[in-house]
């Protein structure tokens, strides 16, 4: 039987974004099968009127808008939102696409003949970014092999306490899951989405109970409005409105409790304190340790990119006193970061308008070579699946 998929787009106060993930669906070929369900977590009357009249008027029976009961924080929507579509739908699996993503033309057809040859895997894909929240607008496509690989969890685990936090970790915004297998998570755990940042308690979650995922290392999203991405504000070190908002629906005591830091904001700290939160939930030590010196490393790296000055130099005083100091590993960690980011920016573009960027990106092939499998650091340890590009 061919397999059906539910794609859950949840938003909150963006209903033109959220309108632009809907076509990105829509529109694309051979998307037979699929469901959209859009969950609108919106505290903006004119946000939620706006995507309400769009989906009224689209026409579309596969198209279904949700809203909670009352505004939820993003963790307590997710998991509303998801559980709601599973009891909506029979489908056979589930993805989110987030309101700040679009699916590549073309994409959805491969990701349903991937699901049906591997119809009882996680199955985990990766995006490009446009980075629009200055100007010139960049577009940086990222060099991917197009192969299909099954990749060990208890690898991942490991480089995860490592603070090597790979673009193919099953995240749900960039990965299908069997209706099966988000079973076994709510068995397991009572929910599939908790803590602080849902998409990465997932992520750990999931490793700890499938042995293995399927990673298909191809760029089929795209990312952009980095303006409103609450991730983006805490990498810049600064708060944008969607940051200040994520922050009041949690509890403050709740922010990167699970960590050696837990006032500092980072990227690295968040997804640190949902490795260390499952880790307390299942009650062993079969994660490994998180390695301190390449804690305070990491976290230091992004520090020291953060745009606030203030905020810079309270955070580096913080790691300071945690025991962080620049040593030859932070400094060669630092020039290989800056090497890696020379590298990367080679086949990147710039624009004078988000319009354009998004233009291009969706109307070009992103860069695949077999010999990317070889180069890329997301991928160790695994097993060869299948070569597609």
């Amino acid at each position: 039987m061919r397999p059906t998929l539910t794609i859950l787009i949840p938003t909150r106060n963006r209903a033109n974004l959220a309108i632009a993930a809907i076509r990105s669906v829509t529109t694309n070929a051979g998307g037979e099968g699929i469901t959209i369900i859009v969950s609108d977590n919106s505290t903006e009357p004119s946000d939620s009127s706006i995507l309400g009249q769009y989906v009224g008027e689209a026409g579309n029976i596969s198209l279904r808008l949700i809203k909670p009961p009352r505004a939820m924080s993003m963790t307590e929507h997710w998991e509303w939102a998801l559980a709601t579509a599973i009891r909506m739908t029979l489908s056979s699996h589930f993805c989110i696409l987030t309101d700040r993503m679009l699916f590549r033309p073309g994409t959805l057809k491969r990701l349903m003949d991937l699901i049906a040859l591997h119809p009882h895997e996680v199955i985990s894909y990766t995006y490009d970014r446009i980075h629009d929240y200055s100007r010139p607008i960049v577009y940086q496509p990222l060099p991917r092999s197009g192969q299909i690989l099954k990749l060990s969890s208890g690898h991942l685990l490991l480089m995860s306490a490592k603070m090597k936090f790979k673009s193919c970790l099953p995240r749900m915004l960039n990965s299908v899951a069997p209706r099966e297998s988000l079973l076994r998570l709510r068995s397991r755990f009572g929910t599939v989405f908790d803590s602080v940042s849902p998409d990465y308690c997932y992520c750990y979650r999931t490793l700890n109970v499938e042995q293995s995922f399927i990673f298909y290392d191809k760029s089929i999203l795209l990312s952009y409005a980095h303006d409103r991405s609450n991730g983006a504000a805490t990498a810049r070190g600064s708060e944008s409105s969607d940051h200040k908002d994520f922050l009041q629906t949690l509890a403050k005591e709740s922010i990167n409790r699970n960590t050696l830091l837990p006032d500092l904001m980072t990227v690295g700290n968040a997804v640190i304190n949902e490795f260390n939160f499952v880790k307390q939930e299942i009650g062993h030590s079969g994660y490994g340790e998180v390695d301190r010196s390449a804690y305070l490393n990491f976290l230091a790296n992004e520090v020291l990119r953060f745009e606030d000055l203030r905020a810079r130099e309270n955070s580096l005083r913080a790691l300071r006193e945690a025991g962080w100091q620049e040593s030859r590993r932070s400094l060669a960690q630092k020039i290989k970061d800056a090497l890696a980011h020379l590298a990367l920016s080679v086949p990147s573009r710039n624009f004078n308008t988000v319009g354009e960027a998004i233009n291009y990106a969706l109307t070009h092939e992103p860069l695949t070579h077999r010999i990317f499998v070889g180069l890329s650091r997301d991928i160790r340890g695994y097993a060869l699946v299948e070569r597609s590009n």
